[in-house]
């Protein structure tokens, strides 16, 4: 199945560049590169190629992660993740439940803003049901 995945997918670079290329390149040099840019981009990878260095964090600031159901294994995965990361950067973190409700996530964002955190992140669930809150935490700076 990932064979096919990457082969379909050399074949929409091939098709996305072989029009802007020039005659004398056949479509078995095109796919070939494709094939090429496919596997270094969607290979397995075993180092890390991202950047190393980048701007230091800011210590010392508090966010509440807004979760929408913590039974939900992705939404937990997202918030452990939150966790570790701010570990590591010296934020403190709150994590509210909304417990699967549109109700319990707006008593989970009314928590929020009485908390007055730094940051608020969403996790799981469209900003837009959450609209009034969100106008609050605006004027409020959050």
């Amino acid at each position: 199945m990932m064979n096919k995945l990457k082969s379909l997918a050399a074949a929409a670079v091939a098709a996305a560049i072989l029009p802007s290329v020039s005659p004398s390149v056949t479509a078995a040099e095109t796919l070939a590169e494709a094939r090429e840019v496919v596997e270094r981009h969607a290979g397995r990878k075993t180092a890390w190629d991202g950047p190393t260095s980048g701007p230091a964090a800011t210590g010392g600031k508090s966010i509440v992660v807004l979760a929408s159901d913590l039974k939900n294994g992705g939404v937990l995965g997202v918030t452990k993740g939150v966790e570790e990361a701010a570990a590591v950067i010296g934020w403190s973190v709150k994590v509210l439940d909304g417990a699967g409700s549109v109700s319990g996530r707006t008593a989970a964002f009314n928590q929020a803003l009485a908390l007055r955190p730094d940051a608020l992140i969403i996790n799981g669930f469209d900003a837009v049901e959450q609209s009034v809150g969100l106008g609050e935490a605006r004027q409020a700076n959050i």
